[in-house]
């Protein structure tokens, strides 16, 4: 049984005191291994106020998990694919590949310069730290009044579409992992 229980309030009220408190209580009833998924920048803060709160007996009975370290485990626990990640020296190559595979159809990027490339990676990157997609900025261009803008969300999007495929051919993206961890758990139980 899977239960979402919510935990608002504003900054300084007590939310994170209160969920170690409780992740606490329950690591000393000794339940099962408790998770507790928090922000990559606050895991050794977590970590070591649970073990202040606890001990290192009870500490032991919960595990403290950032984005990152659950992606890690769950393809562990999966098997990984044995496919080479993608570094940032090939995310250059690849993108500059793209732009030359779909440079016939561009227009407002159709003179790209080295500038442009840390450009576009940057604007893949946001997009996918946003679980956005190069097709939805294609279908954001399609619903888009202006002209100017309907145009280079397009070329955007068939740069970044064609970047995406050039890598997938070859390599895994580690700024696809969540995307990946969330098709997995789709598919596989893990929790």
């Amino acid at each position: 049984q899977v239960v979402l229980q919510l935990i608002l309030g504003r900054a300084g009220s007590g939310k994170t005191h209160y969920i170690r408190e409780q992740a606490g209580r329950l690591a000393q009833q000794n339940a099962e291994k408790i998770m507790l998924l928090v922000p990559e920048q606050y895991s050794f803060e977590t970590e070591k106020a649970m073990l202040a709160l606890l001990g290192p007996q009870q500490v032991q009975n919960i595990e403290i998990m950032s984005f990152s370290r659950l992606t890690d485990a769950a393809f562990r626990a999966f098997g990984s694919s044995g496919i080479p990640e993608l570094q940032d020296g090939g995310r250059n190559i690849f993108m500059h590949l793209a732009i030359e595979q779909v440079k016939n159809e561009l227009e407002f990027y159709s003179v790209c310069g080295k500038e442009m490339i840390p450009m576009l990676l940057s604007i893949s990157t946001e997009l996918k730290m946003c679980a956005l997609t190069p097709e939805s900025l294609l279908e954001t261009a399609h619903k888009t009044a202006d002209e100017k803008l309907r145009q280079k969300l397009r070329e955007v999007g068939l740069i970044l579409s064609a970047y995406d495929a050039l890598v997938a051919q070859s390599y895994l993206d580690p700024l696809d992992d969540l995307q990946r961890l969330a098709e997995t758990f789709a598919q596989r139980r893990f929790f």
